[in-house]
């Protein structure tokens, strides 16, 4: 039955294709956030990014799990990335003391007054 042999191939086929493009976004994500990742991040990914891209050329079993471990780097590596922009982000939150930006540090107040016509 060629049907079925048909819908194996074209599974394949999209798995390797998945495959390549997450090697793709993998070197051009890796280059977005070269200064946020350390070095032993950047070469878990490499190495995982390098087993993807040959399974994809020689093992279609080894795809998905090399897809897996990709993934979960990355993921580890967001997490870690959001984590230290967040404390960078806090430790830069303004005080309370101080002027408030834009301002010139006068302290401003909310007035009532009466118009007197001097005819």
């Amino acid at each position: 039955d060629h049907a079925a042999e048909d819908k194996k191939r074209k599974e394949e086929i999209e798995l390797r294709n998945q495959a390549d493009h997450l090697v793709y976004s993998s070197e051009k994500q890796m280059k977005e956030f070269d200064v946020k990742l350390d070095a032993d991040t950047k070469d878990r990914i490499t190495k995982a990014k390098d087993r993807l891209a040959d399974a994809a050329k020689n093992n279609a079993s080894d795809i998905r799990p090399a897809m897996d471990a990709l993934n979960q780097i990355w993921s580890e590596a967001s997490t870690k990335m959001y984590e230290q922009a967040s404390t960078a982000s806090s430790q830069q939150a303004p005080s309370e003391e101080g002027p408030a930006p834009g301002g010139d540090g006068n302290k401003v107040e909310d007035a009532d007054y009466t118009i007197v016509d001097e005819k």
